[in-house]
């Protein structure tokens, strides 16, 4: 499903097919519920990881995994989802983030799938539609943990459950879905964060 790495990925054939035939049947929801949807392409995906949040690179710390205290590991490195769209439009001007419940995505055990709808201040009717597709768990090793390279080089591999996660050793990563970073086609980039979920 991804070309590159668990932490950016490109979806293939099989992965477009599902997205559009996905996003197809959220926008005829979204219309039928009397509101607007605008679906943006997606290039590729990504998740950034750190122990900073206010770092907007979120790159993987050196030292930061051996430094958390046990509650930090057992909550897991925070996780930024990097997606970048096919469009110019001025991200930043993002004033809410909606995200549908997680289903299964069923070419990839473990891998699901949500609607991302983002709204500006300027329009609460008109919802930019999203697709996002993601492992909800990973694991971070490092080379004292039988990973090949540097004694600072770091493995990020995805896992199905927590629990299968927890058995791989290493640190425990779970994307909570609330900090994301969308890329334009102006390589402009602008952070965002969902402060709390609400069902409706």
């Amino acid at each position: 499903m991804y070309k590159d790495s668990p932490t950016s990925f490109t979806p293939d054939a099989l992965a477009a097919s599902f997205i559009d035939q996905q996003v197809k049947q959220e926008s005829t929801r979204i219309t039928a519920a009397g509101a607007r949807a605008i679906p943006l392409p997606v290039k590729n995906f990504g998740i950034l990881l750190d122990s900073d949040p206010s770092d907007p690179s979120f790159p993987i710390q050196k030292d930061a995994i051996k430094t958390q205290s046990r509650k930090q590991a057992k909550m897991g490195l925070d996780v930024c989802n990097r997606v970048e769209v096919g469009t110019g439009m001025d991200m930043s001007k993002i004033a809410q983030i909606m995200i549908s419940p997680p289903m299964e995505y069923p070419h990839r055990a473990g891998w699901k799938y949500v609607h991302v709808l983002c709204f500006t201040a300027s329009s609460n009717t008109m919802a930019l539609l999203i697709p996002y597709l993601y492992a909800p768990f990973m694991v971070i090793k490092d080379a004292e943990g039988g990973v090949k390279g540097e004694e600072d080089e770091k493995e990020v591999v995805t896992a199905l459950t927590e629990e299968e996660a927890k058995e791989m050793g290493g640190v425990v990563v779970k994307n909570t879905l609330r900090e994301w970073l969308f890329v334009n086609e102006k390589q402009e980039r602008a952070r965002h964060k969902v402060e709390e979920f609400h069902d409706v």
